[in-house]
């Protein structure tokens, strides 16, 4: 129960975060981020499994890590295209007219209706 729990905070945190920042802020960051999350997708899990563990003592706390570091990307395809969405909405817009700096759009606009996800 405590490798799930721990290994999904992982992999929410890592997938939300790269699916955040690539959606809102799109150009370069967004191409940087998503051929990465693509290049994440295409290495097979298992053999980076076996090298890691090879490399490393056997513990609890290294099977949360690998397992929070390969299943992030998944999360951040979903929360990108959520924040897509979200960042063309109304509101966002008229945030962004009034002066809110992107940090207050971001924390304050589009983590509350992507994070329910």
């Amino acid at each position: 129960m405590i490798v799930g729990f721990f290994a999904a905070f992982i992999s929410i945190f890592i997938g939300g975060t790269f699916g955040v920042l690539a959606g809102f802020y799109g150009g370069r960051i967004e191409n940087f981020l998503m051929r990465f999350t693509d290049l994440m997708l295409v290495i097979p899990d298992l053999p980076l499994i076996v090298i890691f563990v090879a490399l490393t003592k056997p513990s609890l706390w290294n099977i949360i890590l690998v397992i929070g570091l390969l299943g992030w990307t998944t999360t951040a395809r979903i929360v990108r295209s959520q924040t897509l969405a979200v960042k063309s909405r109304k509101f966002v817009l008229r945030a962004r007219a009034i002066g809110a700096g992107n940090w207050h759009i971001i924390l304050h606009h589009i983590l509350p209706l992507v994070m329910p996800i």
